[in-house]
């Protein structure tokens, strides 16, 4: 499968590093100055052991009309997506595109762009910070990549993309209402975000805030 990743923020370094690592056809696009960092390679650096690792991966600046890709994964901020939907339209070779982004409003955008065969939406199990060139991470283990078709239903191409992400040891699973999934994903982690701040980014303080903890229970 050849695969190209949209987004070479702190997830999308995570995954292309990971994929290629496994041995997978994988390039990222990236721009700017983040492309000439990423020439000497994707640094990552697990945060909870410290451990640093460099992969060079291929890259691109731009997605052609021409491009031939098996899969495009889509990783940024769903308020820049939109920017990307006609670059992705212009291109009628790549069967199947997946958003790995948080987003509440549903798909229908990006099917009324792409089609509802091309579309397949998710979230990822990951996060991090950029400091420099280097992308400090850490991986969700308790909680799979979720994705899946827009019906739910439980395809070949699914499976094949379930399998590719265990390949680079990266748990993934299909999720039958990947819409109703996201919504209650974000009733959940907006709150948190919120109270989080609430404490001064202290969670140990949150704990002990209980006007503010009722407030997030009510909240959510």
């Amino acid at each position: 499968m050849k695969i190209l990743i949209y987004g070479s923020g702190v997830i999308g370094s995570i995954y292309a590093a990971r994929l290629k690592n496994a041995g997978q056809d994988v390039t990222l696009l990236a721009r700017g100055s983040r492309l000439e960092d990423l020439k000497e390679g994707v640094v990552l650096e697990d945060s909870r052991i410290g451990y640093i690792t460099k992969t060079l991966v291929p890259l691109v600046d731009r997605l052609q009309p021409g491009d031939a890709y098996d899969l495009v994964i889509v990783v940024m901020r769903r308020n820049q997506t939109r920017s990307i939907l006609t670059t992705l339209a212009e291109n009628k070779l790549i069967p199947n595109i997946l958003f790995l982004v948080n987003n509440a409003a549903g798909p229908q955008e990006w099917v009324d762009a792409l089609g509802r065969d091309r579309v397949l939406i998710g979230l990822p199990n990951a996060g991090g910070e950029r400091r420099g060139n280097i992308v400090r991470f850490i991986l969700i283990r308790s909680s799979p990549i979720l994705f899946g078709e827009l019906d739910g239903k439980k395809t070949a191409r699914v499976e094949q993309i379930i399998q590719m992400f265990k390949s680079a040891g990266l748990l993934a699973a299909a999720q039958k209402n990947m819409d109703a999934c996201m919504k209650s994903h974000v009733a959940l982690v907006a709150p948190g975000a919120c109270a989080i701040y609430m404490a001064a980014g202290d969670i140990h303080r949150l704990a002990r805030m209980r006007e503010c903890l009722i407030l997030l229970i009510r909240a959510v």
